[in-house]
């Protein structure tokens, strides 16, 4: 599962989640699921959210961390 940080950088430039919406090509209710990581966003959205940011993909999305068992 990944993790995001897309909130922060959508918070960043001040953007609403409709006005990030609109320049990455999905609906605002997309990008509140994909902010509270309800949903895991395709390979091309996250190429879309990474080329808006003018940012490597791996700056806003990192695999879940899990704890190893003891």
């Amino acid at each position: 599962m990944l993790k995001n940080s897309v909130k922060t950088w959508r918070m960043s430039e001040r953007l609403t989640k409709a006005g990030l919406a609109k320049k990455i090509g999905v609906c605002a209710s997309y990008v509140t699921r994909l902010e509270n990581n309800d949903i895991q966003p395709s390979g091309e959205v996250m190429f879309r959210i990474a080329a808006h940011f003018k940012c490597h993909i791996e700056d806003i999305f990192r695999p879940e961390t899990v704890k190893a068992r003891r």
